[in-house]
């Protein structure tokens, strides 16, 4: 995330995260529906940074790492639990595929989307927060 912000902020793009999971059947289908439109490929290849956050990595954080969730409660062990508890804290939501926009602040620009195989609506909402961005600038 740090990274890929970082990034953004370099090349004066729009971070779009994407809350996701190796197990998410719903997300697999957005990939194969909707980013494999040419159009939603192209807008996300060349106008965003991209960062995919898997809420069920099982990694292990490292013990400095590790913390309690302020939002849940629950103790935060793994690579996946810090991305869920990140979701769920900075945007109050707990399901995949979750798509936020974010700008150089971090702030999110246009409300976020969940599953939806519109491709037209999905390309809107990217060329919405596209526009938003932009005029922030």
């Amino acid at each position: 995330y740090d990274l890929e912000l970082a990034e953004a902020k370099k090349t004066n793009k729009a971070l779009l995260l994407v809350f996701t999971g190796k197990g998410c059947v719903n997300c697999r289908k957005m990939e194969e529906n909707v980013w494999s439109d040419p159009e939603i490929r192209r807008l996300i290849a060349e106008e965003y940074i991209l960062t995919s956050l898997y809420v069920d990595l099982r990694e292990d954080l490292p013990a400095d790492k590790q913390y309690i969730s302020p939002t849940t409660g629950k103790k935060i062990e793994t690579v996946g639990n810090k991305w869920s508890d990140f979701q769920m804290s900075r945007f109050g939501k707990n399901s995949q595929p979750h798509y936020v926009i974010l700008n150089h602040q971090e702030k999110e620009i246009i409300p976020s989307r969940a599953y939806d195989l519109s491709i037209p609506d999905y390309k809107n909402w990217l060329t919405e927060g596209l526009k938003l961005f932009n005029a922030q600038k």
